[in-house]
């Protein structure tokens, strides 16, 4: 069984082949992805990235295929993640998107995972 799956930004779509014959609603908890980059043109994943793997990715993103398998550990981190993030208590910062507009026109951005405030600085 193949699934399409969209984007956040609906541009980029994505096989996704359930090579382990999962169930489906474990199958779709793996598919969901609820990343969002904002309303940006790049972020750091795609900053650290090879060039070469990122324009090889663009011009052939339609034809690329995963697994599920592949998906596993990416939910398990996701969950962790949540997990750290809900634990985090008074003082702190989590997700924060930040944005930089290049002169060039292109917009930047990440997320900031944790940031400690200072009780010093107000």
């Amino acid at each position: 069984m193949t699934v399409v799956r969209i984007s956040a930004s609906g541009e980029s779509v994505v096989q996704i082949k359930n090579d382990l014959n999962l169930l489906q609603p474990i199958f779709d908890a793996l598919i969901h992805d609820s990343y969002d980059a904002g309303d940006s043109d790049i972020t750091p994943s795609v900053w650290i990235d090879s060039p070469r793997i990122a324009q090889l990715t663009k011009m052939h993103q339609d034809e690329i295929e995963e697994t599920i398998s592949d998906r596993v550990f990416s939910l398990l981190g996701t969950a962790v993640h949540v997990m750290l993030e809900r634990a985090a208590g008074e003082g702190v910062i989590t997700e924060e998107r930040v944005f930089y507009d290049h002169p060039s026109g292109l917009r930047m951005s990440g997320a900031i995972d944790l940031q400690i405030e200072d009780e010093n600085d107000q």
